[in-house]
């Protein structure tokens, strides 16, 4: 009987410990999570910070075992959706979708309207 007994405590509590790490998002979603081993799971979420004049942007997506699996999207810190890339063990896959160039007129402040081309989201 008491064999039964520690063979149970051992089974449940081995559940307990999935996760090294982890973020808890506004939705209540788990995101960022690290297994044991220090492999990346599961849904995240990865924020790139403005730097040297280059716009800053945010990816979500899903990884297996370290690797990007699956749709991964791209989004400007504004949330307009920059781009779509498919990843398959962890190398692009397939077709990937980088939204189109837009036209930005700027007017100096004693010149004339000057045009500039950018990307969605990046460099205006």
């Amino acid at each position: 009987m008491r064999l039964i007994v520690l063979l149970f405590l051992f089974i449940s509590t081995s559940g307990f410990g999935q996760w090294k790490d982890y973020v808890i998002s506004v939705r209540g979603d788990t995101l960022n999570r690290v297994d044991l081993k220090g492999l990346k799971q599961g849904p995240w979420v990865i924020k790139v910070a403005e730097l040297r004049g280059e716009r800053g942007y945010e990816t979500e997506g899903y990884f297996e075992n370290d690797l990007k699996e699956g749709v991964w999207k791209r989004y400007s810190l504004e949330g307009v959706k920059i781009a779509e890339e498919n990843y398959r063990w962890g190398k692009l896959h397939g077709s990937n979708n980088i939204l189109p160039i837009m036209v930005v007129w700027k007017k100096k402040a004693d010149g004339p309207l000057i045009r500039q081309m950018h990307r969605h989201g990046a460099g205006i």
